[in-house]
């Protein structure tokens, strides 16, 4: 990640991590399942408000896992192998 916002290109960022509070659930994730979580993570420059997030390391294996997706999969790879297997069986 950059170290100067995007929008003004100011250094005054500051990454802002999730955390999650077991009796109100507070801060910001993707739900999996009924008990599984994907935090994301934010970064807030303090000049402009500008702000980018992104989800976490263990966050991306969860949700690779849940859409049976590997690294550097992608829905059209996944699209172009359907086809290529519709095909074979035809």
């Amino acid at each position: 990640m950059s170290s100067e916002c995007a929008k003004c290109g100011s250094a005054q960022l500051v990454d802002c991590y999730s955390w999650k509070d077991r009796f109100f659930g507070a801060g910001n994730f993707i739900r999996i399942g009924p008990f599984s979580f994907a935090s994301t993570n934010r970064r807030v420059c303090l000049d402009c408000g500008y702000c980018e997030e992104w989800v976490s390391a263990s966050g991306l294996e969860k949700l690779r896992k849940k859409f049976g997706l590997g690294r550097g999969s992608s829905a059209l790879e996944r699209l172009a192998m359907e086809v290529e297997d519709k095909k074979t069986k035809s």
